[in-house]
């Protein structure tokens, strides 16, 4: 073995460490989507109750209510899709919960016992190729859920300006 391979516990570790990575990064994720969450659910609240009542609301800002609201679920619609939960994996797992969960408990001690630094490995590597595509896909759709937010500020304030709800420039 050259000096510059490394042994398969220091491939195992690394793997490993990489794995935990793409853990901490998918609840990063999860936060930034929580926060575009209630951006969005208080824009459109605020949006809804500040709409007049009165039949006389001029046909723009009800466009543009309607534009911001149509921005608003758009990015709801990719908050839900970058946080539902992905659950497939890889088959006969011995780090997948789902994998794990689908066996019986002595047959996943039994093949648990059995699995060598090879199987292992490729196991965790498995894993991060997975969370890796989960990650790559949220991160997508968190981009796509921060655009519609983005776009909907203007139309959504302009919207509430033609309601009355600020005041006019003096």
């Amino acid at each position: 073995m050259s000096e510059t391979q490394i042994t398969k516990q220091e491939q195992l570790e690394a793997a490993e460490r990489r794995l935990d990575r793409l853990f901490d990064w998918v609840g990063r994720s999860d936060t930034k989507f929580s926060i575009i969450l209630g951006v969005d659910t208080g824009m459109l609240g605020f949006l809804a109750t500040s709409a007049p009542a009165s039949a006389s609301v001029p046909v723009i800002s009800i466009i543009l209510a309607v534009v911001s609201v149509l921005l608003l679920v758009a990015s709801l619609i990719f908050i839900y899709r970058g946080t539902y939960p992905r659950t497939r994996g890889p088959g006969a797992s011995l780090i997948y919960f789902g994998s794990i969960a689908g066996e019986e408990l002595a047959n996943f001690r039994q093949r648990f016992r059995g699995c060598d630094a090879d199987d292992h490995l490729d196991d965790v590597l498995e894993q991060v190729h997975r969370n890796s595509e989960i990650l790559d896909s949220k991160f997508k759709e968190l981009q796509r859920a921060y655009r519609c937010l983005l776009a909907a500020i203007l139309p959504w304030a302009s919207a509430l300006y033609l309601f009355g709800v600020f005041p006019p420039p003096v």
